[in-house]
């Protein structure tokens, strides 16, 4: 169960009607929910799941997980449909941040759909995936966040693109508790030298 989660957006009185209902994802502590849901403007459709019974559509939301008194991360999407049963969220263009509270950074993940499963604490990101940090751009079609583990993985592959180096994997892992990224699987790597302004001469112990 996630230790704090909190949804905006506005429209208390869906929000009432939402909590008597005791769904599943705002049942654990210190969490806080408001949800916007107006009618769709001719030619808009929220997004559909084939699976469970569609108790809620939204229009425009935005989630957020902490833990220990900090915020992990928060995703922003266009459209949401909520699944009381499961305690599942099915997002469309969703866009989240995460909070790297180790190292005061962070990281953004955007991608064409998402799926989150609030009891197994995994958030899948469908099509067009990309994470950007720093210099560093990983791609894939899909990924997959294990907010147990703190692991996000490309398990159909992906490229990375950073600074000095090009490459692609059958399959990645980010390690994001011990911040290492792992790929194997016809891995292809390609490196690039620094430019010349980059290339420093090491000096002599004594050299001022």
């Amino acid at each position: 169960m996630l230790n704090r989660v909190r949804a905006s957006g506005g429209a208390a009185a869906l929000l009432l009607l939402w909590l008597l209902f005791s769904l599943p994802f705002f049942a654990g502590p210190c969490c806080r929910a408001a949800l916007a849901a107006p009618p769709p403007a001719s030619g808009e459709n929220p997004p559909t799941a084939q699976d469970g019974a569609l108790n809620l559509a939204l229009r425009s939301i935005s989630l957020s997980q902490g833990e220990g008194g900090f915020e992990i991360w928060r995703l922003k999407a266009e459209w949401a449909n909520m699944f009381r049963a499961d305690g599942r969220i099915v997002v469309e263009k969703p866009y989240l941040t995460y909070f790297l509270r180790d190292e005061g950074k962070v990281m953004y993940i955007s991608a064409e759909k998402g799926d989150i499963e609030q009891k197994e604490q995994i958030l899948r990101f469908i099509d067009q995936v990309r994470i950007t940090r720093d210099d560093t751009l990983v791609t894939g079609s899909l990924l997959v966040y294990d907010g147990r583990e703190k692991t996000m993985t490309f398990p159909r592959g992906g490229s990375i693109q950073g600074k000095r180096m090009a490459g692609d994997a059958a399959f990645i892992v980010w390690d994001i508790k011990n911040d290492r990224l792992e790929a194997s699987g016809e891995v292809n790597v390609l490196f690039s030298p620094p430019s010349d302004g980059e290339v420093s001469t090491p000096k002599e112990d004594n050299t001022p």
